[in-house]
């Protein structure tokens, strides 16, 4: 069997295309320059936009608070987890497919740019930041530029609309002109409020509409190719779980810790479940059980909500036991294999091996290549640092030169030092900066996800043999 009879072609050359562009930018540093480029004009304009905050928040009262933020939390990553799968059980099957792709695009697209740039949000004070809600404290805490409020709900309403004027015939031609008011309204109280809240300023909200016309506008052109794709295509399942990976390989390291990357990450677990459900489960079979539940009607409402019932505690159920197995033998299966690992919140056992912030060594040691490569072997086992003066590897370090620091004492007991001579395969392939292990919690977050989305999709059998 020839080769490209199970490998397209053109998936290869994706797959290739991608993982040189990606080693490139790590090689070249890309995302520093581009930082370096960027991020000050976006925070001029960011302090020029204080003014612009201030001046719309010269009207303020407790409704407005409450009506802002409930529109912020309408378009949140919270909102899609929950409407989406609502959209699949009401048996809108081709709509959700494609609307969890669009949301997980422009997710990933407001996050990787957000990460990228390191914009600042608006000082407060002077600007007043309305943050009362658990996702608005956490949204305070990412990088501002652009506004993925704005992104996502451009695309959303605009792609919600198309899809509208697309199946409502002639005779129901006013649904879709109020359809479209509400949708109107929707976008621009959710684009006034972020502004209102004191979350963006008018750079980050323009920067975010454009990017979501742009993005919708993309996804409209290549929507029906990606779902026949799916559907029909050749090594689907594949190929699918390498791009998602990429995806995650490519996303750039922000000046600090953000809750953008787990955003990403939760979405790109939600879309690579969905995918294997859909392939394992047969596209077609699914799209049958799922039929279309018309709610203008008390007995369609009923088998929504039976299904609903039914769905939410497997879904729940499934979620829990695969970040269950993913905690137990994910980190078992790195380490075994060679790969340095750590965890910020799933597995304590690893905490240990977080290593220090050492940003200012790092800018002194980069120009010496035996002073990087003590670094990393500093940061990866633990050992004591050296003495002032003492000779380490031929470099003698005198009272002008800043040492590395070690890293707190490693609680794995399993764990192997990686020194220069021993460093393994996996850490060169995987970090050309050769500088932290891996992050564990990104595996465990990606399968917990790709479970809750796959069994989404996979109750569909439940519904079916229930007859609901």
């Amino acid at each position: 069997m020839r080769f490209s009879a199970v490998v397209p072609l053109w998936q290869l050359i994706t797959v290739v295309a991608f993982t040189t562009c990606i080693l490139l930018a790590n090689i070249a540093r890309l995302t520093l320059r581009i930082r370096s480029i960027c991020q000050p004009i976006v925070n001029r304009q960011v302090e020029r936009g204080v003014a612009t905050v201030l001046l719309i928040q010269r009207i303020q009262h407790p409704i407005l608070d409450i009506i802002f933020t409930s529109a912020s939390v309408v378009v949140s990553v919270e909102f899609y987890t929950a409407f989406l799968p609502l959209l699949l059980w009401s048996g809108r099957c081709k709509l959700a497919i494609q609307m969890t792709l669009l949301m997980a695009l422009c997710i990933y697209i407001g996050t990787f740019l957000k990460d990228l740039v390191s914009g600042s949000r608006p000082s407060a004070p002077p600007v007043r930041r309305f943050a009362a809600t658990a996702i608005e404290k956490e949204a305070c805490i990412e990088f501002g530029f652009p506004s993925s409020h704005a992104i996502n709900t451009i695309c959303l309403s605009v792609y919600l609309f198309r899809h509208l004027a697309r199946h409502l015939d002639s005779t129901h031609i006013y649904v879709l002109w109020i359809a479209g008011f509400l949708l109107a309204i929707t976008t621009a109280i959710v684009i006034y409020g972020r502004m209102y809240l004191g979350m963006h300023t008018p750079i980050d909200i323009i920067a975010g509409v454009i990017f979501g016309v742009i993005l919708v506008t993309f996804w409209c052109f290549v929507d029906d190719r990606v779902n026949l794709f799916i559907e029909e295509g050749k090594n689907v399942f594949i190929f699918w779980t390498i791009i998602c990976l990429l995806l995650l390989a490519a996303y750039p390291a922000p000046e600090k810790q953000t809750p953008s990357f787990e955003y990403h990450n939760a979405f790109v677990g939600v879309i690579l479940g969905m995918v294997w459900g859909l392939r394992i489960g047969n596209y077609h079979y699914i799209r049958s059980a799922l039929t279309i539940v018309h709610l203008n009607s008390w007995s369609g409402a009923l088998v929504l909500v039976k299904r609903l019932v039914v769905g939410l505690p497997v879904v729940i159920a499934v979620k829990m036991i695969t970040k269950l197995l993913a905690v137990t033998s994910l980190p078992w299966i790195c380490l075994h294999i060679g790969l340095p690992v750590k965890s910020t919140t799933y597995v304590p056992a690893l905490k240990g091996m977080i290593p220090v912030d050492t940003t200012e060594v790092d800018l002194e040691l980069k120009k010496n290549s035996d002073s990087e490569k003590l670094l990393i072997d500093l940061k990866e086992i633990n050992v004591e640092a050296p003495k002032y003066g003492d000779d380490v590897e031929g470099t003698k370090y005198g009272d002008d030169q800043k040492l590395p620091m070690a890293t707190s004492e490693i609680d794995l007991e399993r764990a192997e030092p990686l020194g220069p001579k021993n460093l393994n395969f996996w850490l060169k392939f995987f970090s050309l900066s050769l500088m932290e292990p891996l992050d564990v919690d990104t595996g465990i977050r990606l399968l917990q996800y790709a479970g809750l989305s796959w069994s989404a999709v996979g109750v569909s059998y439940i519904f079916k043999h229930f007859k609901i």
